[in-house]
């Protein structure tokens, strides 16, 4: 009894203490994963423009192309962006060379485009302020279909005070820490019933 108790406690604090890893240090984030048979893409955080070249307006749709590391998020229609350069990072996400437009979409419309080093803001965007979120989904694919390589880029620009970056997730969710540690507890419980049986 006293070991089940023990090896509790013991599973308990190595949980939190998974869950207490700080995350990225970006500022901007997008997540990229798998859940069902669609492809979920979401976006938050703020961006420093500051070390950033503005070049001006131009007009975009929420897609994703891997082999030119494109994203676009937001609504589904054509909305007008403010495209910077000045980013370094990957130039491809994957292997397919092919744009898949999202079902649907939401929140601002934020890209990245890493095949040239730009990302593009809402048009007035102002620098550090939070964007919002975004979230834009590929009904019936999947990364494979989209040609997407699960990894971790990072996309960076700026010195010093000026630095930032933008970091772009692509993964398949794993059962959360939480799921695991409820599950391992009820085996626990479970053994602990039979043994005082």
């Amino acid at each position: 009894m006293q070991f089940a108790l023990l090896c509790t406690r013991n599973l308990l604090a190595v949980m939190l203490s998974i869950l207490a890893v700080p995350t990225a240090s970006a500022t901007y984030v997008i997540d990229i994963q798998q859940v069902g048979s669609n492809v979920v893409a979401t976006g938050s955080g703020s961006i420093a423009t500051t070390a950033l070249t503005s070049l001006g307006n131009l007009s975009a749709q929420s897609t994703i192309n891997a082999q030119e590391a494109q994203i676009y998020l937001g609504p589904t229609g054509i909305t007008a962006d403010t495209r910077y350069g000045g980013v370094t990072g990957p130039t491809t996400l994957g292997t397919i060379n092919a744009n898949n437009y999202a079902s649907s979409g939401s929140g601002p419309a934020v890209g990245l485009l890493g095949n040239i080093q730009d990302i593009f803001l809402p048009v007035g965007y102002v620098s550090d302020t939070p964007v919002g979120t975004s979230t834009d989904t590929f009904d019936n694919q999947s990364l494979s279909s989209m040609g997407l390589t699960v990894g971790t880029y990072t996309y960076t620009w700026g010195i010093g005070p000026t630095a930032d970056n933008l970091i772009v997730n692509i993964s398949v969710p794993e059962p959360t820490s939480l799921s695991l540690l409820a599950l391992t507890s009820l085996a626990l419980l479970r053994r602990r019933q039979r043994a005082s049986a």
